[in-house]
């Protein structure tokens, strides 16, 4: 029996990203709720990259960023779960190379002491699975990091839902 690996990394990035987007919390346009100016999209993209690059730095010199995964425009939904024209998130996705079963819990432990100086709060802790999520209290960014039972892992980053160029459009 084969294994397809590469479809098994991509449901795992794709996993880790339906959680993040899950826990996102944020309002809708169609809503009323979300009718605020936001950073615009390239900005969150900007974001996205360097606070995977801050989680990558804290993991360890050594750690390297392979198979990556990047929507930088990603439809958000109006309230009736259609989705929005110009509300979008960014998002990266990367599996950790040349990780060691030894290293996972490491990992772990170090993304949850970065996350804690860097002033995000844990959304969510599978105490007896290997997936630990967060949310920044300063930004409502997201990121998440997962390892499988081939020991891999898997780090996830996404803004908050944004207007495309900062400014709310509510003909969407």
């Amino acid at each position: 029996m084969s294994m397809n690996v590469g479809a098994g990394k991509r449901g795992v990035v794709a996993a880790i990203a339906a959680l993040l987007l899950a826990a996102c919390g944020v309002d809708s346009p169609g809503d009323g709720g979300a009718l605020q100016s936001t950073i615009t999209l390239a900005d969150a993209v900007r974001k996205v990259d360097d606070y995977a690059e801050q989680a990558r730095q804290a993991l360890g010199a050594d750690v390297k960023f392979i198979n990556p995964s990047k929507d930088y425009d990603f439809p958000c939904s109006n309230a009736d779960g259609s989705p929005a024209k110009n509300w979008r998130e960014a998002s990266v996705g990367y599996q950790l190379g040349g990780v060691t079963p030894e290293q996972i819990p490491i990992f772990f432990q170090k993304i949850r002491t970065f996350w804690e100086k860097a002033g995000f709060a844990i959304t969510d802790d599978d105490k007896k699975g290997p997936f630990l999520g967060a949310r920044s209290n300063l930004d409502g960014f997201k990121m998440g990091l997962q390892a499988n039972h081939l020991n891999e892992i898997y780090l996830n980053v996404s803004s908050p839902c944004v207007w495309r160029n900062g400014t709310p459009e509510p003909a969407n």
